[in-house]
């Protein structure tokens, strides 16, 4: 790439990039203790009874026979009653393959076509998510969490999305937007920089927005 500009927007696709990662990882595990400029993800702000564990010591998604599966998606009904018309369930890629084989073996799976027609699946109609990974590879929603002896379960997240405070959902909280500006070329030094910046939150309002589920086993 010798022109300049074909230079400067793929340094720009690659900072919206990091942005996008930061961002997702951010609505699960943000931690403004840990890192000021972040916000508070769901797995902060989930407490009580909006938390609940699918077991003792966890309990796996396939298991060995339909009663197991059906045990397990006992545990995402119960889940789902904490938010009342949810939008999505999101976990890891090892835990969505294991649903998506359970519910295949039990005949129930669907899928639906979303704004940008991938296939993605569902249950009862709730889009089943895979959050995905951080920058550095390593799965957002983690297969390293402890439940009871296990040390190897996870959670997956029930979400209902709105717009604003009345309807009482996860809304995504911005001042004003992603802002780009081009600052043009530096005094000091032959650089070019542009500035994109994105002031953001996450509130949950009315408090059944979202609901975690701990203790998912990969198995």
């Amino acid at each position: 790439r010798g022109n300049l500009n074909d230079l400067r927007a793929a340094a720009t696709r690659g900072k919206v990039k990091a942005a996008n990662f930061k961002f997702q990882d951010g609505f699960i595990n943000g931690d403004v203790a840990v890192d000021a400029n972040s916000f508070d993800g769901l797995k902060k702000r989930l407490t009580g009874a909006q938390v609940i564990a699918a077991g003792t010591n966890g309990l796996p998604v396939l298991g060995a026979d339909d009663n197991a599966r059906h045990s397990f998606l006992d545990q995402v009904d119960a889940l789902l009653a904490l938010v009342p018309n949810a939008d999505a369930l999101y976990m890891n890629a090892n835990i969505l393959a294991k649903l998506k084989g359970s519910a295949r073996r039990l005949t129930i799976y669907d899928q639906t076509i979303d704004d940008f027609g991938r296939k993605i699946g569902t249950y009862n109609g709730i889009a089943l998510i895979d959050i995905g990974n951080k920058a550095d590879g390593t799965m957002i929603i983690p297969q390293t969490e402890t439940q009871g002896t296990s040390t190897a379960s996870s959670s997956v997240y029930a979400v209902r999305f709105g717009r604003d405070e009345s309807d009482r959902a996860v809304t995504g909280l911005t001042n004003g937007g992603i802002d780009v500006r081009d600052l043009g070329e530096q005094q000091a030094k032959p650089v070019f920089r542009t500035r994109i910046e994105f002031f953001c939150g996450l509130g949950i309002f009315g408090g059944k927005g979202a609901a975690r589920l701990t203790g998912v086993l990969n198995a």
